[in-house]
C-alpha cells in the first residue's frame, strides 16, 4: 500500500517513521532516502541531574499516568523495554520501601510485553498493578 502510494503521488514528500528499518520491503527502501535520528539531547531536571528527553517523559509519566502518555511515548520511539525499565529506577528511588514489588510488577510486565504485539496493553497493565499496591493514586 505504501508503495502504491508513493507511486501515485508525483508532487508530494513523506515521511516514514520506522523502529526497524530491517523490516521495510525493498521497494519502499529504493524509492526512500534514510536518515537514522538519535536523542541525545540532555536537559536537567529539578534536582539538578541529567536525563535524556524520553526519561524525562517516561518520569513524567509516572507522576501522571495517562493513555495518552503511553501512547505519547511509544509515538516518540521510545522502546517498550526502556519505559519499563526508567519506570523501575523512578519508583524505586520515590517508593524504596515498596521497591521489590514495584520490581516483581515490572519484570512481570515487561516479560509479557517482550512476548506480545500490543505495548500499550502491558503497561497500562502495569499501571494498574501498581495501582493495587498504592503507587499510583487512583
Amino acid at each position: 500500500m505504501l508503495r502504491r502510494l508513493i507511486e501515485t503521488s508525483e508532487n508530494c514528500k513523506f515521511i516514514f517513521v520506522v523502529r526497524n528499518l530491517g523490516k521495510v520491503i525493498e521497494a519502499i527502501k529504493s524509492r526512500s532516502i534514510s536518515y537514522r535520528i538519535r536523542g541525545s539531547s540532555i536537559e536537567k531536571d529539578i534536582i539538578g541531574e541529567n536525563y535524556t528527553y524520553w526519561q524525562q517523559d517516561v518520569h513524567d509519566f509516572c507522576i501522571s499516568p495517562s493513555t495518552q502518555g503511553i501512547y505519547s511515548m511509544l509515538m516518540n520511539l521510545i522502546e517498550p523495554t526502556d519505559i519499563f525499565k526508567e519506570m523501575l529506577f523512578f519508583l524505586s528511588k520515590k517508593y524504596p520501601e515498596k521497591a521489590y514489588d514495584i520490581l516483581k510488577i515490572i519484570a512481570k510486565c515487561e516479560h509479557n510485553c517482550a512476548l506480545g504485539t500490543k505495548p500499550v496493553i502491558h503497561i497500562e497493565h502495569c499501571v494498574n498493578l501498581l495501582r493495587d499496591i498504592k503507587i499510583f493514586d487512583n
